[in-house]
């Protein structure tokens, strides 16, 4: 089972991140994915987080926790601070 967080909306594709990759000290080496909307819940949005079952072919989602604007860990991987 692979662990996506979906990073943005392109025209018709969720582009997403590995949610449990190690960082890379080059933001180049960074492996994203791009699903198409379509096979996506309606209900998607960019903070979810999927979860994709090879074995039974599967995407399940899960919406976003809600941010405290005051939360200093809301961007730990760019650096940006809230």
């Amino acid at each position: 089972m692979r662990t996506l967080v979906i990073e943005r909306l392109e025209g018709i594709y969720a582009i997403c991140r590995d949610r449990d990759a190690k960082p890379r000290k080059n933001a180049k080496e960074q492996k994203f994915f791009a699903i198409l909307l379509s096979e996506l819940p309606e209900s998607a949005a960019a903070g979810d987080t999927i979860r994709i079952d090879d074995e039974a072919g599967t995407l399940s989602l899960a919406k976003a926790e809600l941010r405290s604007p005051n939360r200093r860990d809301d961007f730990p991987e760019s650096g940006r601070r809230a």
